[in-house]
């Protein structure tokens, strides 16, 4: 299946309620715990190294593409995970099989979508809102994100865009009230609109 129009589904409040048979037959990627409601996506992606240390049962379970970016030394036996380097930088990287983190999970499944071909991405349930998620919280994260961290995280994606134009591609969020400002937003009933 080609890459050329992707919905990557994020965990931010917004998705509450939404009805994601909606995307079927879509390119979806599921990013960490959205991937244990989704187990048709397409894909799964994390960067997130405490994610996939307790969710090693899921990842080895989940039957369809899985794309880890996560350092070496942590990486372990799974079997037909595609591991990917990460680097902790902004911008998007270039180098197949090489993301760059801008801090999130998110941020590095978005360079994934770019790297895999896609010129038409949206973004689902990136909400940055330093709240709780759709999908229940993890029993491990009481690090309690601070909302500076996560509105500095949301300007992180300022600087894709010169290597978005470049590239040809088009981001839409469709998290209206999204601390992201780096591209137009839609309404989430709209999402299906945005390829036509």
């Amino acid at each position: 299946m080609r890459w050329d129009k992707v919905y990557l589904v994020g965990g931010g409040p917004s998705l509450r309620g939404f009805d994601f048979e909606l995307l079927r037959g879509q390119v979806v990627v599921a990013i960490n715990d959205a991937s244990r409601y989704l187990p048709w996506a397409t894909a799964l992606f994390s960067a997130d190294v405490m994610w996939m240390t307790n969710r090693r049962e899921h990842i080895e379970s989940f039957s369809r593409h899985r794309f880890l970016a996560i350092p070496p030394d942590q990486r372990g036996e799974l079997r037909g995970v595609e591991y990917l380097t990460r680097l902790r930088l902004l911008g998007l990287s270039e180098v197949l099989g090489c993301v760059h983190l801008g801090g999130t999970s998110g941020y590095a499944a978005l360079n994934l979508a770019v790297l895999k071909g896609a010129k038409e991405i949206v973004l689902l349930g990136y909400d940055y809102s330093g709240t709780d998620r759709w999908y229940p919280d993890y029993d491990w994260s009481s690090r309690g994100r601070g909302q500076f961290e996560h509105e500095e995280w949301a300007r992180n994606f300022d600087t894709m865009l010169p290597a978005l134009a470049v590239a040809g591609v088009k981001v839409t969020n469709a998290s209206p009230e999204s601390k992201i400002t780096a591209f137009p937003k839609v309404e989430l009933n709209q999402v299906l609109e945005v390829f036509v």
